[in-house]
This record gives C-alpha cells, sequence and structure tokens, in this order.
C-alpha cells in the first residue's frame, strides 16, 4: 500500500510542473506589457523600465519560470494589484467564506445526486426486468 502511494505521489510531480507551465505560459500570452499597464499610459520609458526589472520581466522565459517555481513552492504569490497586500494574506481572509460555500455545493450536490442516482439505477433495473 505504501508503495502505492509512493508511486501516485512521483506520478504527481510531472503533472504539477505541467500544470504550472501551462499556466505561466497563459499568463505570459495576455496581451501587453505587464509595467505598462500597471503603470498607466502616463508612464515614462524608464519607470517602465524599471519596473520591469523589479518584476524580473526583462529576464528570459526560461528563468522567469524559475523563479516562478521558486515563489509558488515559497508560497510568495506576489502582491495584490488593487490593494497591495501579499496575496496570500488575501487568500487566508477569503479562506472562510470559500470553505463555506464549497461544503453548501456539496451539501446540494448530495442532496440532489444521491436520490437522482437511485432513481436512475431502479428505473433501470425495472427496464432491464422487462427485456427478460
Amino acid at each position: 500500500m505504501l508503495n502505492y502511494i509512493g508511486k501516485r505521489l512521483f506520478d504527481l510531480v510531472p503533472v504539477l510542473l505541467g500544470i504550472t507551465l501551462l499556466v505561466f505560459l497563459f499568463l505570459q500570452m495576455i496581451p501587453g506589457d505587464p509595467a505598462v499597464v500597471l503603470l498607466g499610459p502616463r508612464a515614462t520609458p524608464d519607470q517602465i523600465q524599471y519596473f520591469q526589472e523589479q518584476l524580473g520581466l526583462n529576464r528570459p522565459l526560461p528563468l522567469q519560470y524559475l523563479s516562478f517555481l521558486g515563489k509558488l513552492i515559497r508560497f510568495d504569490l506576489g502582491k495584490s494589484i488593487m490593494s497591495g497586500v501579499p496575496i496570500a494574506q488575501e487568500l487566508v481572509i477569503r479562506w472562510p467564506a470559500t470553505f463555506e460555500l464549497s461544503v453548501a455545493a456539496m451539501l446540494v450536490a448530495i442532496v440532489l445526486g444521491v436520490p437522482a442516482g437511485i432513481l436512475a439505477a431502479v428505473r433501470k433495473m425495472a427496464g432491464s426486468i422487462t427485456w427478460l
């Protein structure tokens, strides 16, 4: 059993790396320069260049990806554009509401899904008996 769990955890590594690579590439495909978007249209080229250096946007994509992975492993998700608060702190603040919504959704799914599944199974069995 431990061997099976170990194998499954080992198989999880390439999946997680693939997901992070896709997320990173999708973020790179967003049109526009993040520095220009964050600083606004009145930003000077010097301000844009300084901001790109601060964010590491002037580095090659593989280095940006490795930096992205390193920060992700340390749960350094950056700062919110709107509030300036670290994203990890924003997630902690919003966790109770997210958990409550998830529990409510699961309860609705169980209350509706279990009877629907039982009804479908009973009808299927009743239908198969008539064919005998």
